[in-house]
């Protein structure tokens, strides 16, 4: 069998016996076929079709647009599960690069966002309030002093949403019930909406949270003063900007309303708060350079990234250019050049450096899809099948197919 492959557009074409003439002509863009090997470490027989599924045994319901990837002509020198794999990368940074507006946007609606989380977090006081003080008058305590759990339970909340950004998966995307790509961790993470909308968010809640310890807590959070909600507005107003602005309101002796007079329980209560005025203000502030320094992330990017020696080269670039991205995102990137290796053919390599790194925050379902030539999986984890699983009609797995 001979097979010559066009380096311009990736048409294979393959023949029985006697081999290809000389002046063969691409069927694509007319360009003469140079001799090349068949897909390495694959025999002939597995790249004669396209199986809808990630790897042997494992059906996933791929959407249209994977589907019709996968099933290029720039692709068919690949074994099916190699072609999957290009076509969810391909989706993947495809819609990556299309999102700066999607990102733009997520930091113009903060603002909005923050309103609603002021609305939020006041209304929470507020009914807080009314329950606690229907309650201490049944019971003749004093139950009000519970409000100061709410803003703290908050602030708890707002450190564990935010700790799980360090344990973020790479998992596959699902658009109406169907595999459209990937979701590559914490890079999936910076180029989604979310992030900005749910810092403003939690800002908003904490500026509602502290007018309501103002408001209603029975010493007014340690001040002297009437407790009204316009006098409890300006105090949480003036904490938050003498924080979010780095004590400029400090040094130049401005403040909102009058200058409160703290003793320690009220200025402990501020400190508070001001330190998550400063976290929120500073996320934002950092999130927004992350973003600005990633559109650097595709610059060469192939204008067609399904010309696949163009697509490859562009990952392997990125993986070690002058802005060191695996230093700051491992896992994402070391995941990149491994899927590179794979669909380059370099299976022993993917497989031993899995091997060395099994603790990659990579879904096992996504290590599934990196399939073998004997069905094997190739991307090797702590918890990664050695074959891929079934799934049976009723949705369940088949444990017999798992070590």
């Amino acid at each position: 069998m001979t097979t010559r492959v066009c380096t311009v557009c990736g048409v294979v074409e393959t023949r029985e016996g006697g081999g290809l003439g000389g002046d063969l002509c691409c069927p694509a863009c007319g360009r003469s076929l140079p001799t090349a090997s068949a897909a390495p470490d694959f025999p002939a027989a597995a790249r004669s079709g396209l199986t809808t599924g990630a790897a042997a045994g494992h059906r996933l319901p791929l959407s249209p647009s994977i589907i019709e990837l996968s099933k290029s002509h720039r692709v068919t020198g690949m074994a099916p599960p190699q072609r999957i794999v290009f076509a969810l990368l391909v989706r993947t940074l495809q819609s990556y690069r299309s999102d700066r507006f999607m990102v733009v946007f997520g930091f113009v609606m903060m603002p909005f966002f923050a309103g609603a989380g002021f609305l939020g977090g006041l209304f929470a006081m507020t009914a807080a309030h009314v329950l606690l003080a229907a309650l201490s008058r049944w019971a003749d305590i004093e139950l009000e002093y519970a409000l100061y759990a709410i803003p703290l339970f908050i602030l708890l909340f707002a450190h564990w949403h935010k700790s799980l950004e360090r344990e973020r998966e790479i998992v596959f995307h699902f658009e109406g019930g169907q595999v459209d790509g990937l979701e590559l961790g914490r890079l999936h993470e910076i180029f989604e909406t979310s992030e900005p909308s749910t810092l403003g968010l939690f800002l908003g809640i904490c500026f509602g949270a502290q007018i309501g310890l103002l408001q209603f807590t029975p010493d007014h959070a340690g001040l002297p003063i009437l407790g009204g909600f316009a006098e409890s507005a300006l105090l949480t107003l003036n904490n938050a900007c003498h924080g979010i602005f780095l004590d400029t309101f400090e040094l130049y002796n401005l403040d909102w309303g009058k200058k409160p007079e703290h003793n320690y329980w009220s200025a402990t209560i501020f400190y508070v708060f001001r330190l998550a005025f400063d976290a929120f203000a500073l996320l934002y502030v950092y999130g927004a350079y992350r973003r600005y320094r990633l559109r650097l992330l595709f610059q060469g990017f192939p204008n067609d990234p399904r010309r696949v020696d163009e697509f490859l080269d562009w990952i392997e670039a990125r993986c070690g250019d002058k802005h060191r991205w695996p230093r700051h995102y491992f896992d994402e990137f070391l995941f990149l050049t491994l899927a590179k290796e794979y669909l380059r053919g370099n299976l022993a390599l993917v497989r031993q450096v899995s091997l060395q790194f099994p603790n990659l925050t990579v879904s096992d379902d996504v290590r599934s899809a990196f399939v073998g030539p004997k069905g094997d999986v190739i991307f090797r984890g702590m918890g990664a099948p050695k074959r891929p699983a079934t799934v049976t009609t009723k949705g369940k797995v088949d444990r017999d197919s798992l070590d």
